[in-house]
């Protein structure tokens, strides 16, 4: 099966969110976004074969970036300004995050102002310094 194409990804795929739940007081606090590929009969499948596929091709990550952070700013912008405590984890692989892309798709989005509520930005951790100090740099120099 060939990989799909960005056009393809951003009619194919959604988020669906995992609670993440506080374990001092059983509250949700916030999701993880989770990719998922809508099938043509309307069924849900999970989309780490898809993902696999796509590893290597930069512009299809973008897109599937992209058309996750869109069903976060559709979804989950609401329930920031209902929850002020809410936040939503979301998987960028570093190539991306560290291209300083990212943060032109954020803008684009409109997704700016909750940045500290869309975890991947806040949780460095996971990804290189390098890649971290790249999204700083390209937000300093806009």
């Amino acid at each position: 099966m060939a990989a799909p194409t960005p056009d393809e990804i951003a009619k194919q795929f959604t988020a669906y969110y995992q609670p993440i739940v506080d374990l001092n007081t059983g509250a949700v606090a916030g999701f993880e976004a989770l990719a998922r590929v809508v099938q043509a009969d309307g069924s849900i499948a999970t989309a780490g074969a898809v993902i696999e596929e796509i590893e290597g091709q930069s512009d299809a990550l973008k897109a599937l970036i992209r058309t996750i952070l869109g069903s976060i700013q559709r979804d989950m912008v609401p329930l920031f300004e209902r929850h002020q405590h809410f936040y939503v984890s979301v998987n960028i692989p570093p190539v991306i995050l560290g291209s300083g892309e990212v943060l032109a798709i954020v803008e684009d989005l409109k997704l700016t102002p909750y940045l500290s509520r869309i975890a991947s930005f806040n949780f460095c951790w996971t990804f290189s310094a390098g890649a971290c100090a790249a999204i700083g740099n390209a937000r300093r120099d806009r």
